[in-house]
């Protein structure tokens, strides 16, 4: 899994204690999306917090198929999503064949 990765580099809590975090995190990522919750992928953590950018959000990619949304699902959080968002879907966010 992909925060396995991330976890064994933290050392605010003890290793069970943040496994449960982190899966008590894709549970409640996964609900809200059954739910319909829309999601946009990024972040707002403070800058030098380990976010690295275009890196970031393909581990975010990751972590959203490992909370239970479907590729497709986690990449429109990156594309479809913030454009249908910003009213721009008729410009912004998929790729079709040209008329």
């Amino acid at each position: 899994m992909f925060t396995r990765a991330i976890l064994k580099d933290m050392d605010t809590d003890p290793l069970p204690v943040r496994q449960r975090f982190v899966q008590m995190e894709l549970e409640m990522t996964l609900a809200m999306h059954r739910a319909g919750v829309p999601f946009l992928a990024g972040t707002d953590t403070a800058d030098g917090v380990h976010v690295f950018p275009g890196f970031n959000l393909h581990d975010e990619l990751a972590i959203f198929v490992e909370a239970g949304l479907t590729p497709m699902e986690a990449l429109q959080t990156e594309t479809r999503n913030p454009a249908e968002f910003l009213g721009q879907l008729s410009n912004l966010g998929t790729v079709e064949k040209e008329r």
